[in-house]
C-alpha cells in the first residue's frame, strides 16, 4: 500500500512540474509563460527495483502534461556528458524512449555540470520564464568537490533573461545531505523512507508547481466529474490513474472546451523495475481555442468533463492553470498616462499593478485571488532595476532614457510568480528650441494710460518658443520644461527740454504672461502709487529669454508724454508734502514707549502716617501713538490729572512746571514711603505761589520715585503719580 502512495505523490510531483504560471505576455497575447527545466536523471543501478518504476513513470507524466512552450532537457547518468532535450512536437515518442530505457551505470558528478551548462546555452529574453535545475539521486556521487561546494556553486546564478536559477536537490535513501539557502533559491530535500518520500515529494510539488489545485471537484456518475474555479484559466490538466480513460468532451454551461490531448502513459513493465500494475493512466489537457485555433481564456465558472471510461476522482490527479495579468497604470501629476509615447526623459511618475484577464482590462476582484499573496513592482532601465518596491503602487519613479520596462508580479505562497512587464522606450529628445517675436509696428501708450490698457492682438507684443519653427503649445512647454522670462528691461529716454518729457524717472514695469495658447504676451505696468507723470518717457527694449537657455528675443514699444499730464503735479507736490509730514510724525517728533503712569491718592492720619484711598487709584498707558500723534507738535503729549505730560528722549516722560502751578499749591518729589512718612512728605513739599500771588513750578520728570501734590497748603489729601515701563 506504501509503494501504490508513493507512486501516486511521484506521479501528482511531476505531473505539474513543469505547469507554468499564468502570465500575460507584453501586449494583448494571451499565453502562458514557460519553465526550463534541466533534470539530472539518475538511472544508477541502485535504482532497480520500484524506485525505476516510479521514477519512470513519474517522468511519463511530466513529459505528458509539457505546454507547447515549455522546454525539458534530461541528462542521464549513465550519459554524464550528454543533456537531451525532449521532443514535445512528439510526445508519444518521447514516453516511448522514457519507458524504453535500458542503460544502468554509475552516479558521475559530470552529469550535474553537463545538466547546469544546458541552461546556459538557451537563450531566452523573456523574463517571465524560469530556469529549473533539477537534481534526483538515491546514491553518492561521484565528484571531487563535496556536493555542499557543488550545489553552492550553483545559487545566484544569473540566466540569459536576467533572472536567478531555482536549484532543487532531491536526495533518496542514503543520498548525502545538504543544506539549502531558499533566500538564494537552493532548495534542498531528503527522503529515507517510502513514507518520507511522499511528504518530501508534496513540498517539491507545492515549490515548483505554477498549478493550482480546482475550487471544488465533484464526481456526477461514474464517467463524468464537475470542475470549479473562481479564478480565469489557461487550462486544466487532468491525470488519471489506473484507469485508461480518456477525456472525451469537456464544457462549461455555455460553451463547449478544447480537448487538447490525451496522452496514455504506462511503467507496468520495464526492463529495471518491479512489475507494478498500477502504473498507468492518462494525461489530459483541457484549454480553449478559437476557429484559428487561437489560444483563449476559460472564463471561471464550472466546467463538465466527460470520459470514455469509468473513473474514480480519488486516482485522479486535477488542477488548474489560472489566467491572471498585470495590468500596469502609469500616471503623472495623477492622470494616467494611457500611451506611453507621451512620457518624457525626467519624468517623475507613479506605478501601480492591477491584475486583470489578460488581453483584456477587466480586473480580477481581490476576493477570487488567492490568499496571503506579495506584490511586488519593479522599474528597470537597460536591464538595470533602478526602482522596486512591494505592495501595488509604487510612486515617485524617475523615467530615464533608455529601454523602460515595469514588472508587476503577483507572489503566491508556494507557487511560482505570475509577471506582467510593460516595456517601452524613452528617447532622448534633441531640441531646436527658438523664440517668435511677434512686434506690431509703431507700438506706442500714452503714459497716463499705463496700468490700465485694454490691450489685444493689435497692441501687444507677443512672443512663442517654437522647435523647429513650429509652436509649442502650454500642455508640450510644460512637459518639455521650459518657459520664458523677461530678462532684461531698458528705455532710452526722451531728449526733450520740456520737465513734462523729462521729469519722470521710474521706469514702466512689464510682466510676462502666457496664453491658453502657449504665447507670452508683454503687459506694460506702473508700479505702485506711481503718478504717470513720474513714469520714464521713451523707448523701451524688453528682452525675453528662455529659462537656463541662452535664446533670447527682443520687443520694442514707446511710452508717450503729453501736456495734460501737467494736472499731476499738484498731486505729487501734496503727496511729498504728506510723505515727509509721515516721515516726521514717525521719525522726528518724540513718541512715548510705551510707559504706564499711576496715580495714587493718600490721606494724612493723626500719627503722621499715610493710608492710600484706593477707591481713587488710577493708571494710563502711552503708546507710541498716544498723544496726539497726528498734531505738528515736536512731541506727544496727553494731559492726566489735570497735569500735561510730554514724551521726551530715551524713554523720559516730563510733567511740564506749567501745569504743575496751574493743577495745585504744593508739589514735590520723596523717595520716603507714604503709608509711614505722608505728613513729613507733605510738610516738605514746595508751594508753587511766588511773589504777587504768582504760581510757578519748574518741570518735572516722571520716575519711579513719586511725584506729589497737594490742592491746597493745609490740604490732608495728598496725591502722587509715578512711572513704570511695563
Amino acid at each position: 500500500m506504501k509503494k501504490k502512495i508513493c507512486v501516486l505523490i511521484i506521479m501528482c510531483m511531476l505531473s505539474i512540474f513543469l505547469s507554468v504560471p499564468a502570465n500575460a505576455a507584453v501586449g494583448d497575447e494571451i499565453r502562458a509563460s514557460k519553465k526550463i527545466i534541466s533534470v539530472v536523471y539518475d538511472d544508477s543501478g541502485s535504482m532497480t527495483g520500484a524506485r525505476w518504476s516510479y521514477t519512470n513513470y513519474a517522468m511519463q507524466s511530466l513529459i505528458a502534461l509539457l505546454n507547447e512552450q515549455d522546454e525539458l532537457y534530461i541528462t542521464f547518468m549513465t550519459d554524464p556528458e550528454t543533456s537531451e532535450a525532449v521532443d514535445t512536437s512528439d510526445l508519444t515518442s518521447a514516453i516511448k524512449k522514457i519507458h524504453d530505457l535500458s542503460e544502468m551505470g554509475e552516479t558521475p558528478g559530470k552529469a550535474l555540470d553537463t545538466a547546469r551548462n544546458k541552461l546556459d546555452t538557451i537563450s531566452e529574453s523573456d523574463t517571465s520564464s524560469q530556469f529549473w535545475l533539477v537534481i534526483i539521486t538515491d546514491g553518492q556521487i561521484d565528484m571531487t568537490m563535496t556536493l555542499q561546494n557543488k550545489l553552492d556553486s550553483f545559487k545566484n546564478n544569473t540566466m540569459s533573461n536576467s533572472t536567478g536559477l531555482n536549484v532543487v536537490y532531491l536526495g533518496m535513501g542514503d543520498a548525502v545531505k545538504a543544506v539549502e539557502d531558499r533566500g538564494n533559491n537552493l532548495y534542498t530535500y531528503e527522503a529515507d523512507s517510502d513514507t518520507e518520500i511522499v511528504g518530501t515529494l508534496q513540498e517539491v510539488a507545492t515549490l515548483i508547481s505554477g498549478r493550482l489545485n480546482a475550487d471544488e471537484v465533484k464526481q456526477i456518475d461514474d464517467k463524468t466529474i464537475s470542475i470549479k474555479s473562481t479564478l480565469p484559466l489557461y487550462s486544466i490538466s487532468i491525470l488519471s490513474q489506473k484507469s485508461a480513460a480518456k477525456v472525451t468532451q469537456a464544457k462549461t454551461k455555455e460553451e463547449k472546451l478544447n480537448v487538447q490531448r490525451n496522452i496514455s502513459i504506462d511503467a507496468t513493465d520495464l526492463l529495471y523495475g518491479e512489475s507494478l500494475k498500477s502504473l498507468y493512466g492518462n494525461a489530459s489537457v483541457i484549454n480553449k481555442v478559437n476557429d484559428k485555433n487561437d489560444a483563449q481564456i476559460i472564463p471561471a465558472g464550472s466546467y463538465t468533463v466527460s470520459f470514455s471510461e469509468k473513473i474514480d476522482i480519488n486516482d485522479m490527479n486535477i488542477q488548474i492553470e489560472p489566467a491572471i495579468a498585470l495590468k500596469a497604470e502609469i500616471s503623472r501629476n495623477g492622470v494616467i498616462i494611457d500611451d506611453t509615447s507621451k512620457l518624457n526623459d525626467g519624468d517623475v511618475v507613479d506605478i501601480k499593478i492591477v491584475p486583470v484577464i489578460p488581453g483584456t482590462d477587466i480586473v480580477i476582484p481581490d476576493s477570487d485571488l488567492p490568499k496571503q499573496i506579495d506584490w511586488t513592482i519593479e522599474y528597470e532601465i537597460d536591464g538595470t532595476v533602478v526602482d522596486s518596491g512591494k505592495g501595488t503602487v509604487l510612486s515617485g519613479v524617475k523615467i530615464g532614457e533608455g529601454s523602460n520596462l515595469v514588472r508587476g508580479t503577483i507572489n503566491i505562497p508556494g507557487y511560482a510568480p505570475f509577471i506582467n512587464e510593460v516595456s517601452f522606450e524613452i528617447k532622448k529628445i534633441v531640441y531646436n528650441l527658438d523664440i517668435k517675436t511677434d512686434q506690431p509696428e509703431n507700438l506706442s501708450y500714452n503714459r497716463s494710460d499705463i496700468g490700465k490698457l485694454k490691450l489685444d492682438d493689435s497692441n501687444t507684443i507677443k512672443f512663442q518658443i517654437t522647435n523647429d519653427g513650429k509652436p509649442l503649445t502650454k500642455a508640450e512647454q510644460q512637459s518639455i520644461g521650459v518657459e520664458l522670462t523677461i530678462s532684461d528691461l531698458s528705455c532710452q529716454q526722451y531728449e526733450d527740454s520740456n520737465i513734462v518729457y523729462t521729469a519722470g524717472k521710474t521706469m514702466v514695469k512689464c510682466e510676462l504672461v502666457q496664453n491658453d495658447d502657449g504665447s507670452y504676451s508683454i503687459i506694460p505696468g506702473s508700479p505702485f502709487l506711481t503718478p504717470a507723470i513720474s513714469l520714464q518717457a521713451g523707448t523701451y527694449t524688453v528682452e525675453v529669454s528662455i529659462a537656463d537657455m541662452d535664446i533670447k528675443a527682443t520687443g520694442t514699444f514707446t511710452v508717450v508724454p503729453s501736456m495734460e499730464e501737467a494736472k499731476d503735479i499738484p498731486k505729487i507736490i501734496i503727496g511729498i508734502l504728506l510723505f515727509l509730514y509721515l516721515m516726521y510724525l514717525l521719525f522726528i517728533k518724540k513718541h512715548f514707549k510705551g510707559q504706564t503712569v499711576h496715580y495714587e491718592c493718600w490721606r494724612i492720619k493723626e500719627d503722621g502716617s499715610g493710608s492710600m484711598q484706593k477707591s481713587s487709584t488710577d493708571s494710563i498707558q502711552l503708546g507710541f501713538f498716544s498723544g496726539h500723534f497726528l498734531l505738528p507738535a515736536k512731541a506727544c503729549y496727553v494731559t492726566y490729572k489735570n497735569l500735561k505730560l510730554v514724551a521726551e528722549s530715551d524713554g523720559i516722560i516730563i510733567v511740564t512746571g506749567k501745569s504743575i502751578a496751574k493743577a495745585v499749591e504744593k508739589f514735590g518729589r520723596s523717595p520716603s514711603k507714604p503709608e509711614r512718612n505722608l505728613r513729613s512728605i507733605s510738610d516738605r513739599l514746595i508751594k508753587t505761589v511766588r511773589k504777587n500771588n504768582k504760581r510757578e513750578a519748574s518741570d518735572q520728570s516722571l520716575s519711579k520715585d513719586r511725584l506729589y501734590f497737594a490742592d491746597t497748603v493745609d490740604s490732608r489729601d495728598i496725591w502722587c503719580i509715578y512711572m513704570t515701563n511695563d
